[in-house]
């Protein structure tokens, strides 16, 4: 590839070209391959974890039970994300799982 020499000193130099890393910014990447990246937590965010609400709105006792984790293991939250509405769905229209 033929580079032009404005573009050559750009990248000799180490130049952007007015391009700036998105991760470089105060709020980072907002998207990424065509879909939105959601925010981190911060550590304010904490309380919310700790509601007392939280165990009735996620039933994770209930998932636990389902998926038979044992005591000292491990379920990746992720996947308990994906299982809960699928156990509600399960429930709501009688299927036995």
């Amino acid at each position: 590839m033929l580079m032009t020499p404005p573009l050559l000193a750009a990248a000799l130099l180490g130049g952007t070209l007015g391009l700036q890393d998105p991760e470089a910014t105060p709020n980072g990447r907002t998207h990424y391959l065509g879909r939105e990246v959601a925010r981190t937590m911060h550590w304010r965010g904490a309380p919310w974890l700790m509601r007392e609400t939280r165990e009735q709105e996620e039933n994770g006792e209930r998932l636990r039970k389902w998926l038979a984790v044992q005591p000292g293991a491990s379920a990746d939250p992720r996947a308990l994300q994906i299982l809960a509405p699928l156990l509600d769905h399960a429930e709501a229209t009688g299927v036995e799982i």
